[in-house]
């Protein structure tokens, strides 16, 4: 998994378990019968600023993370050099008189996983040629975009109920998405 989404997933984790004791604070004041009405309604206007806050924090953590995220996205761009193109593979998709069949194109991407600069050039051919790319790639503004979408979406988690944050962080949706936005 990406450093991006460990950190994204820690930070959710984080929020909810501050929630969760906080939501198990409120029902065991509500439950003591030796407090007052006042005592009770003032202790929960206290548990929901808490709340306010925690949300608000883990909110600023995620932005936090993205804005690190983009910081490393950026870093990697501007470290790709000519060392990672293998020139005989390249030779192969700018050849006129060779078609790559999609089952040795397949062979040819996964060679390639990791390597930004060859995937790039995958992907022109696979486009050009009407093939499809059995390795994910996205270029620089798709992964900025995706990341986006991404820490938003993991925004609306911090509120969700425990059931349906356990469904989907058992799902595969964390490890499909980290994969994407490897830097």
């Amino acid at each position: 998994m990406s450093r991006y989404s460990e950190m994204l997933k820690s930070i959710i984790n984080s929020c909810r378990s501050r929630i969760e004791e906080i939501d198990a604070d409120i029902e065991m004041i509500k439950a003591n019968r030796s407090y007052s009405r006042e005592y009770i309604d003032t202790r929960i206007s206290d548990y929901n600023v808490q709340k306010k806050n925690a949300y608000n924090n883990h909110n600023k953590l995620l932005s936090e993370a993205h804005s690190d995220y983009l910081e490393r996205l950026q870093q990697s761009i501007e470290n790709i050099s000519g060392n990672n193109v293998n020139t005989a593979d390249l030779a192969l998709l700018d050849n006129k008189y060779i078609k790559i069949p999609q089952k040795e194109f397949d062979v040819l991407a996964n060679r390639h996983k990791g390597n930004v600069i060859m995937l790039n050039a995958l992907s022109n051919y696979a486009a050009e040629n009407g093939l499809s790319m059995p390795v994910p790639y996205l270029n620089y503004e798709q992964k900025k975009k995706l990341a986006y979408d991404y820490c938003c979406q993991c925004a609306g988690y911090l509120t969700c109920s425990g059931l349906q944050w356990a469904l989907i962080e058992s799902s595969n949706y964390f490890n499909e998405i980290s994969e994407q936005l490897s830097e």
